[in-house]
């Protein structure tokens, strides 16, 4: 668990950062999906499933496609952009979801509600952006903060639960 880990962390930042020399864009947000896509995969592995990796796929040819065709938010590609933002918020749902079946602690439930209602704020501010551009300013703080508590309070749960003392006498006995 811990190399997934660290491995979910480059990958969260690789989306967070935009490095271009040039004109040429050397770490792609599709880069960033790939490796979370093969994190989603390994913690898989034992439930067999293949929603989270297709929704991973998806996002990953999705944000190459923009990358691509520099596709930018304009009120054409509006929904567009929309439907890139739910599809994100849709992955981290279901790796938190994926904790939480691993770990069963009942603090991952509220951690993953409240990512879900940071994400929703994100969304609903960027929508409201194209009447009102002053709420791009709360759409920024809302990724921003979307940003950090994925960083700070979903992928830390990647880490193995802490033994109590009555479960490792059992598998010692065992």
């Amino acid at each position: 668990m811990k190399k997934i880990r660290i491995w979910m962390y480059i990958g969260v930042a690789i989306l967070i950062f935009d490095l271009h020399i040039g004109g040429i864009n050397l770490l792609s947000r599709f880069l960033g999906y790939i490796v979370l896509t093969g994190c989603v995969r390994a913690l898989e592995k034992t439930e067999n499933r293949w929603q989270m990796t297709l929704l991973g796929g998806t996002l990953t040819v999705y944000s190459l496609v923009f990358s691509l065709a520099e596709i930018q938010a304009t009120v054409a590609l509006w929904s567009a952009c929309v439907v890139y933002m739910t599809l994100d918020m849709l992955l981290f749902y279901g790796i938190a979801t994926l904790l939480y079946q691993k770990r069963q602690e009942d603090y991952i439930l509220l951690r993953r509600r409240n990512l879900m209602m940071i994400r929703t704020v994100s969304i609903i501010a960027f929508c409201l952006q194209l009447n009102l551009p002053a709420v791009g300013v709360v759409r920024m703080i809302s990724e921003g903060i979307y940003l950090l508590y994925l960083l700070l309070a979903i992928l830390p749960l990647c880490k193995e639960k802490a033994q109590t003392a009555e479960e490792a006498g059992q598998e010692l006995v065992s």
